[in-house]
C-alpha cells in the first residue's frame, strides 16, 4: 500500500483562465445573435399544405451545479449558454470552491 499523500494539481495561470472564460462568453454571444436571426424560420416538411415554423423561447429558470475542480471554467461553460439562450440561472457551486463563482457573479 502506497502511503504517498495526494498533492493537488498545479493551478493554471490566471491569464489562461481569463482568456478561456472570456472566449466562452464571446462564443455563446455570437451564437445568440445567430439564434435571433433564425427566429421564426420556416422548415420544409415536404408537403405544401403545411407551414411549419420554429419559435425559440427560453426555458425559464435553469439550475446549474458545478464541481470543485476548475470551478470558474465549469461555471462559465454552464452559465454562458444558458444566459445566451435567455434563461435565468441559479448556480450552485461546490462548497469547496464557491469563492470563484462569487467572483463570476460579481463580473
Amino acid at each position: 500500500m502506497c502511503r504517498v499523500p495526494l498533492l493537488p494539481a498545479p493551478a493554471a495561470p490566471v491569464s489562461f483562465l481569463q482568456d478561456d472564460v472570456a472566449g466562452c462568453f464571446d462564443y455563446y454571444a455570437d451564437l445568440a445573435e445567430k439564434l435571433d436571426a433564425r427566429q421564426y424560420s420556416a422548415i420544409d416538411v415536404g408537403m405544401e399544405e403545411f407551414s411549419v415554423k420554429v419559435r425559440r423561447e427560453p426555458l425559464g429558470v435553469v439550475g446549474l451545479i458545478t464541481p470543485w475542480n476548475y470551478p470558474l471554467l465549469m461555471a462559465t461553460w454552464k452559465v454562458a449558454p444558458a444566459l445566451a439562450a435567455g434563461n435565468c440561472c441559479v448556480l450552485k457551486p461546490s462548497e469547496l470552491a464557491s469563492v470563484t463563482c462569487l467572483e463570476l457573479a460579481r463580473l
